[in-house]
């Protein structure tokens, strides 16, 4: 009875329909978002067989995100949040199919990949203040939102596990294409959730100070100046030991992809 307890209070918030509906669309999308992600940088290292190469491809994908992602919370509260998602799913569901077809045709290069991770970057910087200002409007209860934005946590850091541990066996049994592929698929079930939902309508002209009242919040705030800096200093920290992954699975381990899966 009292795991019952536990397990029903761990996921009250998927009662809502909406939510629901949007917490298993991503728990899909995400993991496919993570085998492209492996994917991507276990075949610009063959390609290349550069380390610095492999680092750009990784620059390119993240530098947009410094750069846009304090104006795409703005961005939130001025557009339907809702449609904003659909668009950017729909950008890199044709992006991850056309990848697919390039690699299955042996047309990939070192410069397709970092025009490919510059778009990808782009458009993920623009998303992830978004995605997670539509929780809120998703969860119709306000007493499940903690638990909401808990639950989101747990999909994102459990499809950072499943997701590379997919990719290294799609790797190694069906090749690079397949990555590519497995992603341009899942972004239907995102898209199908975010147009099946119904979320309620951020308020009209909240937005004109969302990014100044950012950056005085944090100066006002020391706990959350204090969770900022951390971040920056993990991310800072282990992006390197990410990004040169596929560099120890294959020349100092001597393995393959199901090797830097492992990883």
């Amino acid at each position: 009875c009292a795991a019952r307890i536990i397990l029903k209070n761990t996921f009250r918030s998927l009662a809502g329909r909406d939510f629901r509906l949007y917490f298993l669309g991503q728990c899909v999308s995400l993991i496919g978002t993570w085998v492209q992600q492996v994917a991507f940088g276990w075949i610009a290292y063959r390609v290349t067989g550069s380390a610095f190469m492999l680092g750009l491809v990784a620059f390119s994908g993240q530098i947009p995100s410094l750069v846009l992602s304090p104006f795409s919370g703005a961005l939130a509260e001025r557009f339907s949040r809702r449609g904003v998602l659909v668009v950017i799913q729909v950008v890199q569901m044709a992006l991850a199919a056309l990848l697919a077809v390039l690699v299955l045709r042996g047309d990939i290069s070192v410069w397709v990949l970092v025009v490919s991770s510059l778009v990808l970057g782009v458009t993920s910087a623009i998303e992830m203040p978004v995605r997670q200002a539509l929780t809120p409007d998703l969860v119709h209860e306000r007493a499940l939102l903690h638990n909401a934005i808990a639950l989101n946590s747990v999909t994102f850091n459990a499809a950072r596990l499943i997701g590379p541990a997919v990719a290294g066996f799609v790797l190694a049994s069906f090749g690079e294409a397949a990555c590519f592929a497995i992603n341009a698929v899942s972004y239907v079930a995102t898209i199908y959730t975010l147009l099946a939902i119904h979320p309620t309508p951020p308020v009209s002209g909240a937005g004109k100070k969302s990014l100044a009242e950012g950056v005085r919040y944090l100066r006002q705030l020391p706990p959350a100046r204090w969770v900022i800096i951390t971040v920056i200093v993990a991310s800072f920290c282990l992006a390197p030991y990410l990004t040169f992954m596929p560099v120890y699975a294959k020349d100092v381990l001597k393995g393959g992809p199901d090797t830097l899966g492992m990883l």
